[in-house]
């Protein structure tokens, strides 16, 4: 179609542009319809084809309404399916792994709440109503309970006793009790930001009462941190950036924490040896013995 507008010279740029466009259509339009037209059909459409190319060429004033001609059938537009990649279908989706969820914390679930284990009449009950005073079916902060007793008993702390050391052993021990608790709902929904503050605010404290037991007994803390299973990391120590300025700066400081401590340290004997003198001519005129370093004061005066 093109190589017939080229020969005959006619064909300008906006030509061009038309036939492009229109044959574009047609083709689509012909492969659209050909399942569903017979032969006699097919060879009409290629007819009408060829009569708007010759259209085209011969009235190029005319050439903006091509595509309402009235001798050409109507154009149907072709919805193309095209398989895009989804999460459930592409090998590049991730893989989420599925983990089990430890809700009892390694805990026996058939065992009993926090503060039923004495109780007699469940000795002897139905296994159906142990089974409802276990921890299966518990919440989260009996659970927790019975972890921080179990905590307190490894340790073996007496809550009775009185005392700052027993403070920080039933303190570390309790917040042990609550992290390991917290740690695994973290492992699930890292994006929770208020329990990883509550998390990160725990670990702190516990460090520093950890730190405050090394040094008021190296011993028990060390067999704490046996029994507990834990490691204590000091924190980092913080490192500022070193400037130009900032070295200026502290070089300056230091100059002059230096100079006024020699100009209070000479301050201070001068007033030290005016006192002395002071003394000396006080007790001289009351009549009282003197030592020789008081003389010695009063010879470097002239009385």
């Amino acid at each position: 179609m093109f190589g017939r507008v080229t020969a005959l010279g006619c064909a300008s740029e906006i030509c061009r542009q038309i036939c492009r466009k229109v044959t574009t259509r047609i083709v689509v339009d012909i492969a659209s319809r050909a399942t569903m037209m017979n032969a006699v059909q097919l060879v009409q459409t290629m007819k009408t084809c060829t009569n708007v190319t010759n259209h085209c060429w011969q009235n190029n004033s005319e050439a903006s309404g091509l595509l309402l001609l009235r001798n050409h059938p109507p154009l149907c537009q072709v919805n193309v399916s095209r398989q895009f990649a989804s999460k459930a279908t592409s090998k590049f989706a991730r893989r989420v792994k599925k983990e089990t969820f430890d809700r009892y914390l390694g805990l026996d679930p058939s065992r009993l709440q926090h503060g039923f284990e004495e109780v007699t009449e469940l000795q002897d009950a139905d296994e159906s109503v142990k089974r409802i005073f276990s921890l299966e079916f518990a919440k989260g902060s009996e659970i927790r309970k019975v972890l921080e007793a179990d905590t307190l008993g490894q340790v073996g702390v007496d809550q009775a006793e009185i005392g700052f050391t027993n403070f920080l052993v039933t303190n570390i021990a309790k917040l042990t009790a609550a992290i390991r608790n917290l740690a695994p709902h973290m492992e699930r929904f890292p994006r929770d930001k208020s329990n990883k503050r509550q998390l990160m605010m725990m670990i702190d404290r516990r460090r520093k009462f950890i730190k405050i037991l090394l040094r008021r007994n190296f011993d028990l803390a060390n067999e704490l941190l046996d029994k507990l299973n834990l490691e204590y990391t000091p924190p980092p120590r913080y490192n500022r950036r070193v400037t130009r300025r900032a070295l200026e700066k502290k070089t300056l400081v230091q100059q002059a924490i230096q100079e006024r401590r020699i100009a209070m340290w000479e301050f201070t004997g001068k007033l030290k040896e005016e006192q002395l003198r002071e003394i000396a001519k006080l007790k001289k005129e009351l009549g009282m013995e003197l030592t020789e370093d008081e003389m010695g004061r009063l010879g470097q005066d002239g009385m």
